[in-house]
């Protein structure tokens, strides 16, 4: 299969997609617990509210993480609300982190946004894991991430799905 593209180029090397249902898993911080995110330290995002996970991505002892169950080519989606409160920063990070030290994607702001999101597209393999991770530089007070208090309006999430294999 090749993918022609509007420029002329053809991409002759194509992903094979699943034909068997989605796999993957989107969890949620639900806010019961402060969750505060330390100053100029990379602070891996917990989740506490499981809202599907096909093939047990999540465990509740790794609340940080994804843990893939097959290879594949894998979307990651963070998207990571905070209480500003008396936070000013000069710099936000958020990153999407394979296996505790490998950054798949990262975005940085130099001001503040109390809503930060971020998604790439990448190869995993089975037993690899992703976290969500933040940071900050603020010498304010630590931002608290906000979670949805019962709201499900999915304010701070994680989602992973796979897309088919290589």
């Amino acid at each position: 299969m090749a993918c022609k593209f509007p420029d002329g180029t053809v991409q002759t090397t194509a992903v094979t997609l699943s034909t068997t249902p989605l796999l993957g898993a989107r969890v949620l911080y639900d806010g019961t617990n402060n969750q505060f995110i330390p100053q100029s330290t990379e602070t891996s995002i917990s989740f506490t509210d499981v809202v599907y996970d096909s093939s047990s991505f999540f465990s509740t002892l790794n609340p940080t993480r994804f843990t893939v169950p097959s290879d594949g080519i894998y979307t990651i989606e963070a998207n990571i609300s905070v209480d500003p409160g008396l936070f000013s920063p000069s710099r936000t990070t958020l990153s999407i982190r394979k296996n505790g030290s490998e950054f798949l994607a990262t975005t940085s702001a130099n001001d503040f946004s109390n809503v930060v999101r971020i998604s790439c597209v990448n190869v995993l393999s089975a037993g690899d894991y992703v976290e969500a991770v933040f940071f900050h530089n603020s010498s304010s007070p630590a931002p608290m991430v906000l979670g949805d208090t019962g709201t499900r309006t999915q304010l701070t999430h994680f989602t992973i799905t796979r897309l088919g294999s290589l």
